[in-house]
């Protein structure tokens, strides 16, 4: 699949055309597979996409929800991506809470509840497609300013692991909260269609950086067979 890129000149033009694109393409994997299985991140951008999932017409019985990453923080929490997508779009929709996949963030450490999610999610898919490999239908994804996708970071160790589908991860030291639970490259490559919704003036250079290949930042890892929603020109 190549790269898409679709460029807006405001925020909510963006949104509404992003939340189309996932409405088409959470249809296509009910009509192929049964269900669709969705990832979502966190942060700044995509707040007003989910906002616009919840006037689409889908049957939220059939689609299964989990988490791109985390903050090591509780649900409840402002700075939680958990609460955020909950505010945003899970209190507006029909959608089973058995449906619905947080990242446990209540256990003896970060280490053990990203294994907890780990099984979570091997287990989820086993039992469904008889496999012991994960494919997520969807997945939305972000990009910080620094080239960060999900909650891995340049230089991160989470970058060389090839292995585990979920890790813990630390955040640099100027981000208000260090520790998370975050998704590796091998779980998010492994996805049917990745989605980044990119919003803000400051991340055009570094984004223009990552869609002409010329560098190797985590979201220049996987942003070459995704579709780009972005005002960031």
């Amino acid at each position: 699949m190549l790269m898409n890129v679709f460029r807006f000149d405001n925020y909510e033009k963006m949104c509404g055309e992003a939340a189309s694109f996932i409405e088409k393409k959470i249809k296509l994997s009910m009509n192929q597979y049964g269900i669709s299985t969705m990832g979502l991140s966190g942060g700044s951008s995509p707040w007003g996409v989910y906002r616009e999932l919840t006037n689409k017409k889908i049957n939220w019985k059939k689609v299964y929800i989990f988490f791109v990453d985390e903050r090591y923080i509780t649900n409840t929490s402002i700075h939680s991506n958990f609460n955020m997508i909950k505010e945003n779009l899970i209190n507006h929709i029909r959608i089973p809470s058995e449906n619905i996949f947080p990242v446990p963030t209540d256990g003896k450490s970060a280490e053990e509840d990203a294994l907890k999610y780990e099984n979570e999610i091997r287990s989820f898919f086993k039992g469904r497609a008889k496999t012991n490999v994960a494919i997520f239908d969807i997945l939305v994804l972000g990009m910080g300013m620094d080239g960060h996708t999900a909650s891995i970071f340049p230089e991160s160790e989470v970058l060389c692991n090839t292995k585990d589908y979920i890790v813990k991860s630390t955040a640099p030291e100027e981000y208000d909260v260090r520790e998370r639970i975050t998704m590796t490259l091998p779980l998010i490559n492994n996805s049917r269609e990745k989605i980044f919704i990119i919003a803000g003036k400051n991340k055009a250079a570094r984004l223009q950086s990552v869609i002409k290949g010329k560098e190797t930042s985590p979201a220049g890892l996987v942003i070459k067979d995704s579709s780009i929603f972005t005002n960031s020109y």
